[in-house]
């Protein structure tokens, strides 16, 4: 079953972002901003 995130997530959604950014070719496109990662 998949929940709907809670504000608990917030870090663990920002350090699978930061992932995905640093493994892909968008890592030359999109800066790292973590604040701006929790905001979304």
């Amino acid at each position: 079953m998949i929940r709907e995130a809670t504000p608990d997530d917030i870090p663990r959604l920002v350090e699978m972002g930061r992932r995905f950014v640093s493994e892909s070719s968008y890592k030359e496109v999109i800066s790292e901003n973590p604040e701006q990662m929790g905001l979304l």
